[in-house]
């Protein structure tokens, strides 16, 4: 199966467009001190994970992006 390069390339860059957008997002709300107040431990946990996650994969899909070159 043939990869058109340029068009993966697009569609990974979308992604991580995408990721980053939730990830400042999700930021934003975690460094919220009234949401750090009135979410239960579990739930501003869990929001962290995510973030991790998130950041993990942009990187991945950064690596993505060099390793098309």
């Amino acid at each position: 199966r043939i990869i058109d390069l340029a068009k993966e390339k697009e569609r990974i860059l979308a992604q991580i467009q995408n990721q980053i957008l939730i990830s400042q997002s999700l930021s934003a709300r975690i460094k919220n001190k009234d949401f750090l107040k009135k979410a239960p431990k579990e739930v501003v946990d869990k929001e962290r994970l995510r973030l991790k996650g998130l950041e993990t994969k942009i990187e991945e899909l950064k690596k993505a992006i060099r390793e098309l070159k």
